[in-house]
Order: structure tokens, then C-alpha cells, then sequence
């Protein structure tokens, strides 16, 4: 079997495969999905992860040998059991979206009733820089306008006068 040499142009741009052209090997065709953990997960989810967190393009990931890959898919695999055991029992989805409704509907009345704080009603209540003696305060102070800093009076220089 001849080798086969890639002839670059001086000046012209590399010749980079698109990585939707070039399938990913280990992807099948029909999607089995595998228990991991009590989770049924697609086989090419674990294949793409595994690809993805491995660190190396596209290419490299397709020249490697299958036991190599095997060992990264099944690397991730066991990655994703501990993960789905760590996180243990999820509540449904019906019961997270109940919960995000009734937080949604507590804010709502709180905001109806006025308890509720909002940039617009914080910097309401701020004072304006004009209303406080900059040498009143010990400290900065916010204002609706900015940061007031404590100043005490100088005299003019006498250039100014």
C-alpha cells in the first residue's frame, strides 16, 4: 500500500475538515439507550461526552484504536454512575415546575403588596448628592446620583479668588 502525502501551496490556508462532514466513530445509527444508574441514557450521548471531554479533535478520536476508545466511553460511563448516584432522587418535573410557580406567584403578591425591594425602588429611596453635607458624613455614602465622599472645607488658593 502506497502512502498517501499531503501537498500544502505556500500561502494558501490549511485544509481543515469540517467536523459535521466527518463522522464521529463509535456514533451509531440507531440510538440504544443503556441503564445507567436507574437513568436509561442514549449510548451517543455517553459517546459524544466521552469524546468531548477527552480533550483531543475530532480526528485523533476517530484514529484511535477501538479498545482505546472503549476505554474512554466505558471511563465515562462509570463517570456518569457516580454522578447520578451522587445526586441522588430528583423530584419530577411536574413537581419542579409546581415549585417555580408558587415561587413565581409569592413574588408577585410580595410585589403587589410593596414589600418586595427593586433596583427602581432602592434608588428611590436613596437621597439625592444636593440634599446631604458632604461634611456631615464619615464615610462615602451612596446616592441616587452616585457616591458621595466626605469632604472638609478648604479654602480657596488665592490664584482663584
Amino acid at each position: 500500500m502506497a502512502r498517501e502525502h499531503k501537498v500544502l501551496t505556500p500561502g494558501a490556508p490549511p485544509v481543515i475538515p469540517n467536523p459535521e462532514s466527518v463522522p464521529l466513530a463509535g456514533i451509531g445509527d440507531d440510538d440504544v439507550e443503556i441503564d445507567i444508574s436507574g437513568h436509561p441514557v442514549p449510548m451517543n450521548d455517553i459517546v459524544r461526552s466521552a469524546y468531548e471531554t477527552s480533550g483531543i479533535s475530532l480526528l485523533e478520536w476517530n484514529e484511535l484504536d477501538g479498545h482505546e476508545r472503549d476505554e474512554l466511553i466505558a471511563s465515562k460511563r462509570k463517570e456518569m454512575a457516580v454522578q447520578f448516584r451522587d445526586m441522588g432522587d430528583l423530584p419530577a418535573r411536574e413537581e419542579v415546575q409546581r415549585r417555580a410557580q408558587a415561587a413565581a406567584d409569592a413574588r408577585r403578591a410580595a410585589n403587589r403588596v410593596g414589600k418586595a425591594v427593586t433596583p427602581e425602588s432602592k434608588l428611590a429611596r436613596l437621597p439625592h448628592s444636593s440634599d446631604v453635607d458632604p461634611a456631615s458624613i464619615s464615610a462615602p455614602m451612596q446616592c441616587s446620583d452616585g457616591i458621595l465622599v466626605p469632604t472638609t472645607p478648604r479654602a480657596m488658593p488665592a490664584n482663584f479668588r
